[in-house]
């Protein structure tokens, strides 16, 4: 078991993981149990140019990747501007699908203003409801 762990850890080294603050590292007992890789190809040149700009930045590939997935997941405002502005570009969607997506997030967003419940308050309901109810 100990042994385990100790792997563990050490694939949570290599990958960048630790370093990352509590909200960026990917819950992998609660989330995902196993680690999954995604694999797409792009230019040699779009590539490089990629490379080269994470290092003038100082960020790692995996651990920035990582971040975006983590922010497309969890629906953040800056993520969906980019989403809209993707959509704009390749015009991927119907009008009439994209105007019922906005509707959507702009009655979510409502509810999230009115109930001003931030993602701890959320969980920590969940949490009493199965101390109160284990059986759900």
């Amino acid at each position: 078991m100990q042994v385990g762990m100790r792997a563990m850890k050490n694939e949570r080294m290599s990958l960048g993981i630790l370093n990352m603050s509590e909200e960026e590292q990917p819950n992998i007992v609660k989330y995902e149990p196993t680690w999954k890789n995604l694999t797409f190809s792009i230019g040699e040149k779009l590539h490089a140019d990629f490379r080269i700009r994470l290092k003038y930045e100082g960020i790692g590939q995996g651990r920035f990747l990582r971040w975006v997935v983590l922010q497309f997941v969890k629906q953040t405002p800056l993520i969906e501007k980019l989403i809209e502005e993707y959509k704009k570009d390749n015009g991927n969607l119907s009008k009439n699908r994209e105007k019922k997506l906005k509707k959507e997030r702009e009655k979510a967003k409502k509810v999230r203003e009115n109930f001003s419940l931030s993602e701890e308050e959320i969980g920590s309901i969940f949490d009493i409801i199965e101390i109160e109810m284990p059986d759900l």
